[in-house]
């Protein structure tokens, strides 16, 4: 009996040492490919906040595509799209911007060329109002407006060369 009992400990010691960490709040293993691919998630946030187009651009792929969930091309969405939205008076006009994200999962392809990261978001974004709002229904000021969106999203990112590039979910 003592020897099963020393077995079975000597199993679970084996298992435990050999189990992976995961990262810090969540249940994603602390291997190196899992943290380049956060790294560059977390890029993509914080150049979100900061309002940093530049940032913003250097992280996504050229090749670049989104279909938004839909068949419809004429809501698919480009690199050239991008560039575009992020040189805009649109953009330019968002005064300020609070995040709040989840990551859900992040699942690797067999070849390790792959990332998808499934996360929930919450977004909202003080712009200037358009249409000055009808008497005693808003909050906001006549001139300014919060919009609020929250969403489970999916980011597709793939290795080019050494560098993790965004290729869709934006």
């Amino acid at each position: 009996m003592r020897t099963i009992t020393l077995c079975a400990f000597g199993a679970l010691a084996l298992l435990a040492s050999c189990a992976t960490e995961n990262i810090r709040g969540t249940e994603i293993p602390d291997t190196p490919q899992n943290r380049a691919v956060l790294e560059v998630f977390f890029e993509y946030v914080s150049a979100l906040k900061e309002k940093q187009p530049e940032k913003l651009i250097a992280l996504v792929s050229e090749s670049y595509l989104d279909h938004n969930g839909t068949d419809d091309a004429a809501d698919d969405v480009d690199y050239g799209n991008i560039k575009t939205f992020l040189n805009s008076d649109a953009y330019g006009k968002i005064k300020a911007m609070n995040l709040f994200f989840i990551i859900k999962d992040l699942l690797l392809s067999d070849d390790g060329e792959t990332a998808k990261i499934l996360y929930y978001y919450e977004v909202r974004l003080k712009t200037d109002r358009l249409v000055a709002p009808e008497e005693n229904s808003s909050i906001n000021s006549d001139k300014e407006k919060w919009l609020k969106e929250t969403e489970v999203n999916q980011m597709v990112l793939k290795k080019e060369k050494d560098t993790w590039k965004i290729v869709s979910g934006l």
